[in-house]
């Protein structure tokens, strides 16, 4: 346990060295469709989300079988739409919920995926994209979903991905 936290620092501190430029969550351009839902539709959505995520039992899933795309860009803009409104998630017993490696992350690490998650999102124009545009866009891994789910269940509001 030491070994792998020393070196997931050590790791962490050459990724943050050497990654790139930050991008508060304030800044990223949504779909106007994700955009302009309210804080109650998007939490809703959020705790929906959440409950597909755990019928589908990656919490007892190696971090190899979470590597296909499987989710979509509309399931990712309801995730960075509910930071944006700076909501926390609550999530009563994460480890019946997250897949064990996401509990071996430190707080560095963790932001840094969060940070990848953003800068990959904001690559393609996604403003004027319609909700079934946005579904057929299916882009991301179980692991990018955990990363976001799993940072908004445990972040401190008002706090950024610095």
């Amino acid at each position: 346990m030491f070994l792998r936290n020393w070196f997931n620092k050590v790791i962490t501190r050459h990724r943050d060295v050497n990654h790139r430029e930050r991008i508060p969550i304030k800044e990223v351009k949504l779909p106007l469709q994700v955009e302009y839902l309210k804080e109650d539709e998007v939490t809703e959505l959020v705790k929906s989300m959440l409950h597909g995520y755990k019928a589908l039992n990656y919490n007892r899933k190696d971090k190899e079988e979470l590597e296909e795309k499987e989710w979509s860009s509309w399931e990712i803009a309801i995730l960075l739409r509910f930071y944006k409104y700076n909501l926390a998630l609550n999530v009563p017993n994460p480890e019946d919920i997250f897949p064990p490696f996401v509990f071996d992350y430190d707080d560095i690490l963790l932001k840094n995926e969060i940070n990848k998650i953003i800068h990959a999102y904001t690559r393609k124009e996604k403003i004027g994209f319609t909700e079934q545009r946005l579904r057929k866009d299916v882009y991301w891994t179980p692991i990018d979903i955990t990363h976001l789910l799993y940072f908004l269940a445990t972040y401190k509001k008002d706090e950024e991905v610095p």
